[in-house]
């Protein structure tokens, strides 16, 4: 597995980011005409149902211009034009998706400022499927304010208190909305100019973002946050298993190292002890409830082995030293040990301090070996002579092994083939 390299990612993301958030203002916007529509239809409305004198007629109805005539009664006068989207039940547009409405409109009058509405159904207060409970909101323009276009941002429009009066609407349901617009239109806004008012509303356009800046922001908060979570998800399986690899690689150096330690105080030949196994093995003695009293040191040397090599060549004489080890190894206890001093000479520690408990073991071993028949080029018969001592408390090996030495020394002098303990 390749190292984990979170910066290029990082990089990457971050330039990424800059282009997305310096690009989107480059976008194209999204845009609605709501207006105009032939599927939409057409209301004027005056204060003439309440008893009012205004009236209001169209110029050219193809082209949408019309002329109000306000007059002053008892009345509250009211001359406009209502754009409803379609017949009941009421379609509904949502004006929630875009920013602004934009008008292109020409009027001429002396009103000080015209009533932009938008009409919103909501059943939630809107019990009957009518226009009148639908949420009226609006934002009244100084008409010097605009020429033939006008954009109104949508967060302008808010709701009006009489509507709220008259429908008893409680505060939860009071706020603007308008996502289910279903109607929209224009008239004079307070305080009303009396006389000739014309219009001409040549097209209403929805205007807005593709993608909001709140949406772009929570979509780049998202992202990086999936980002980060996949690097550190990333980080911790590449940690994990680069600490797995470790640990193995690690075991494996152990294994190997108790490998070589293990080659290294063991005799290659034979398989037994070497001189630096028994050290070994006799430091681990000394960090242990037994002592090195505890056992009787035997060496044995085969008798006239430079002969069996001279006659038989050396690959012989390996032979027979390994025949000879598993001899020994198969006539001492599973708690004894066996090691390989050097050439044809051995030491073996028998774990017991009785003097005849050793001489008998010891016999036992000589015997075998003379009664058994190496095999060779043909049948080989060899002997062994066995020096034996007993370390005395806090005696060290060296001082014993001399003493065995000396006692084997013993038994090659007398004719070899005999055990001899060190008195």
């Amino acid at each position: 597995m390749r190292p984990f390299r979170p910066n290029s990612f990082r990089l990457a993301a971050f330039i990424l980011t800059l282009v997305v958030l310096f690009g989107h203002s480059y976008l194209p916007q999204r845009m609605l005409q709501i207006h105009p529509n032939t599927n939409n239809i057409i209301e004027t409305y005056t204060d003439s149902p309440a008893g009012g004198k205004s009236v209001i007629e169209w110029l050219d109805k193809s082209n949408f211009r019309w002329k109000c005539t306000i007059t002053q009664s008892d009345t509250y006068p009211v001359c406009g034009l209502s754009i409803i989207f379609s017949q009941k039940p009421y379609k509904s547009v949502d004006f929630s998706r875009y920013s602004s409405v934009f008008y292109r409109i020409e009027y001429e009058g002396s009103a000080s400022k015209l009533r932009f509405f938008l009409r919103n159904y909501n059943a939630a207060y809107a019990t009957r499927v009518e226009l009148e409970p639908a949420k009226f909101q609006s934002v009244a323009v100084r008409t010097t304010d605009f020429d033939s276009s006008l954009k109104l941002d949508i967060a302008e429009f808010s709701v009006a208190d009489w509507w709220k009066d008259e429908f008893d609407i409680p505060r939860e349901l009071s706020r603007p909305e308008s996502n289910a617009i279903v109607a929209f239109g224009i008239d004079q806004a307070s305080p009303i100019a009396y006389g000739e008012h014309t219009y001409q509303l040549k097209s209403v356009e929805l205007i807005g973002e593709w993608i909001s800046r709140e949406t772009l922001y929570l979509a780049i908060i998202v992202s990086w946050t999936i980002l980060l979570g996949w690097e550190t998800k990333t980080r911790l399986v590449y940690w994990y298993q680069y600490v797995k690899r470790s640990s193995i690689n690690l075991d494996e150096a152990r294994a190997e190292s108790e490998k070589y330690k293990e080659l290294m105080n063991t005799d290659s030949l034979t398989g037994v002890l070497n001189r630096n196994g028994l050290i070994q093995m006799l430091s681990q003695l000394n960090n242990s409830p037994k002592n090195l009293s505890d056992y009787s040191v035997l060496v044995a040397d085969i008798d006239f082995f430079k002969q069996v090599n001279d006659l038989h060549g050396h690959v012989i004489g390996d032979a027979v030293l390994t025949q000879f080890t598993t001899l020994l190894s198969d006539n001492i206890r599973a708690d004894d040990v066996v090691v390989r001093w050097g050439g044809e000479e051995f030491v073996l520690l028998l774990q017991t301090s009785v003097v005849e408990e050793a001489k008998s073991a010891a016999e036992v071993i000589r015997r075998k070996i003379a009664q058994h028949e190496f095999m060779g080029n043909g049948p080989l018969h060899i002997t062994v002579s066995i020096g034996v001592s007993f370390p005395a408390p806090h005696e060290d090996f060296e001082a014993a092994f001399i003493r065995a030495d000396k006692a084997l020394y013993t038994a090659k002098i007398k004719g070899r083939n005999q055990v001899i303990l060190h008195q």
